[in-house]
This record gives C-alpha cells, structure tokens and sequence, in this order.
C-alpha cells in the first residue's frame, strides 16, 4: 500500500498543474451552484461535481500507468455518467449506515456496522466503472458493483479497501471539525468553506490511490508487465 500511495502522489504530481486547473473550475462550479441553491450546494458538489473530477483522474491514472496509449478523454466521456450513478447510490449507503449507527440502540448499531461494512466492499465500483475496459453500457453499473463487491471481499484485498475507507473517514472528520470551528466564528457559509475546498483538493490523490488500488487487486499491472 505504501508503494501505491507513493505512486499516486507521483502521477498526481506529474499532472499537477492539470488538477489545480479543474480542482479551480471544480469549485468555481460548486460556488454557482451554492449561489443559488445554498441548502443543497454542498450534496450537489458530493453527487455530481467530484464524480466528474473523480472519473477523470481515474482515466488520466490509467493511461499514465499504462504509459499514455490512448485518449482519456474518450473514457471520461463514456464512463461519466456511470460515476455519478454509483457514487450517488454509495453515498446513499453510506449517510444509510451513519444514521443507524448513530440512532443509539444496540440493534440500528449493528445494523449501522452491517450497512457501513457493505458500502466498504463497493468503495473500488466506480473505479472499476473507469479503469475496467468494457464497453457494454447496460451492465456497467451492476458489473462494476459486482467486481468491487467480490475483489474487496478476498482477505488479502479487504485491508486495503479499509484503508480507503479509513482515509475517507479522517477527511470527513476533518471537515465535520472544520465546519465547527467556523461556526463558532461564525463564519459565513461555513458549509462551503469547511467542504467544498477540502473535498475538492483531496480528490485528485485519493482517486489516483483508489485506482491504482484497484489495479493491484484486479491484477492489471502484472497483465501490462505481461503486455509489455
């Protein structure tokens, strides 16, 4: 897992100047966005701004790691709109799991547990929606699940989908902690500010690990070894 943490703060980095570029546009996006519908700004950057700035990381991830051997935008376009179904279904899931967990009884915590655990084994589906080379659109969504759910599921695979899961839980601490110190300041729209740039920024290094992740457990780099 270090060596692919390593590795994708590497092609991040190669690229950085493309990702300031659309993490900007990205949260000038939100902004409007925010502007106009300020109660649900922020739950329409999470369901449809970062897919779209996750889905293209994921193809610029793969073509770089397969050494730049096609369009990624091609596969950005393509795959688009498969990201957003999946990471708004997942998200459902989990704010699902977050709020049994949190009810208090014994039973919704178990519950909670049982709904959080399955949203962790469906963490690399959009991932797979992107990097997997399929092209028939009807199945993508049910196959990406399915590819997610039965890599993640193998005990030497399931550690790094927590570690995913681990990171995306300290990031949403982080700006949980944020939105708190802000309001006690009574900052103005502290929402905004303790979100949208935090979740903007980490996306690019968070994508680009979730898609080499998914490459590892998906056995890819040894079929480009193999390729080459």
């Amino acid at each position: 897992m270090t060596v692919l943490t390593g590795r994708a703060f590497s092609l991040v980095a190669r690229r950085w100047w493309m990702y300031i570029v659309l993490c900007a546009v990205a949260m000038a996006v939100v902004a409007v966005l925010y502007a106009f519908q300020p109660k649900i700004g922020v739950w329409l950057a999470q369901v449809l701004v970062l897919p779209a700035l996750t889905t293209i990381v994921y193809a610029y991830t793969l073509n770089d790691a397969r050494g730049g051997t096609e369009n990624p935008w091609a596969r950005v376009l393509e795959r688009l709109w498969a990201v957003i179904v999946i990471d708004f279904l997942t998200t459902v899931l989990s704010w699902l799991g977050q709020a049994f967990a949190l009810a208090g009884d014994i039973l919704d915590l178990l519950t909670g547990a049982a709904i959080t655990f399955f949203y962790v084994l469906l963490i690399l589906a959009d991932a797979s929606a992107v990097v997997d080379d399929e092209h028939d659109w009807l199945l993508l969504i049910p196959r990406s699940f399915g590819h997610s759910f039965s890599l993640s599921w193998r005990k030497e695979n399931l550690w790094r989908v927590l570690v995913l899961f681990a990171v995306q839980a300290v990031i949403a601490t982080m700006v949980f902690a944020l939105q708190g110190v802000l309001d006690a300041h009574k900052v103005p729209y502290a929402d905004f500010w303790a979100a949208v740039p935090l979740l903007t920024l980490t996306t690019p290094p968070f994508a680009a690990l979730a898609a080499l992740v998914y490459m590892d457990v998906n056995n890819m780099f040894a079929e480009l070894s193999c390729e080459k």
